[in-house]
């Protein structure tokens, strides 16, 4: 478990790479293909990790993985026997996969790296807090300022993190009016601290401005 599995890794990474690369030009796209190849490389590169087995396996895996961080943009429906089927593997050896993906480079949950998404997936992030948070203004709410004490994370998965939480923000104003607390609620599900626009926030840091609503 030293710099010997990072030598053996890179022997299992050609026959792993030669599937992930044979699924996503008959399925998928260039966009997972480079995504799912920096995967692989990043997985490689770690040392308690050894990529042995079969190699569909670990294709399977990633992708499946992929497709989670992306909250399944052109995912195969159902992914798990799609995948299982396409690589002949069982599918519980699939799912194994890509938990121990998902565990090894942290994309289990909302702090994942930006690095992962797929290029029409982060657009379309991006765009939603671009450039203006609030609602129309004839819907007669009163905007509010507030500051989110993001967790200490790379300048990408922050930005990753804060657009996942206006999106789900957004969603829930849609359907009715939320509170303050309601929202301090939601922004702490995403590991956000929010704070009053009039409270001292001189122990935060980083701070991220964004607007919502309340009625007036």
């Amino acid at each position: 478990m030293t710099s010997r599995n990072v030598q053996r890794n890179a022997d299992h990474c050609k026959a792993i790479e030669q599937v992930i690369k044979q699924v996503c030009q008959q399925y998928l796209d260039q966009g997972y293909l480079r995504v799912a190849v920096l995967v692989l490389q990043r997985l490689a590169a770690l040392e308690h990790l050894s990529l042995g087995g079969k190699a569909g396996g670990w294709a399977g895996g990633i992708l499946w993985a992929l497709f989670e961080h992306n909250f399944y943009h052109a995912a195969p429906e159902p992914v798990g026997a799609m995948l299982s089927e396409v690589l002949a593997v069982n599918v519980n050896t699939i799912r194994n996969r890509r938990n121990q993906v998902e565990a090894a480079l942290g994309m289990g949950n909302p702090h994942g790296a930006a690095d992962y998404m797929h290029p029409e997936v982060y657009e379309m992030l991006d765009k939603i807090t671009q450039p203006d948070r609030s609602l129309p203004s004839e819907t007669g709410l009163e905007a509010i300022t507030m500051q989110l004490a993001l967790p200490p994370l790379a300048p990408e998965a922050q930005q990753a993190l804060i657009e996942a939480f206006q999106a789900k923000l957004d969603r829930l104003m849609q359907d009715g009016d939320l509170d303050l607390p309601q929202m301090k609620a939601l922004a702490a599900e995403f590991g956000i601290t929010v704070v009053d626009a009039d409270q001292d926030d001189s122990m935060i840091d980083p701070l991220f401005d964004v607007q919502s609503q309340r009625p007036s």
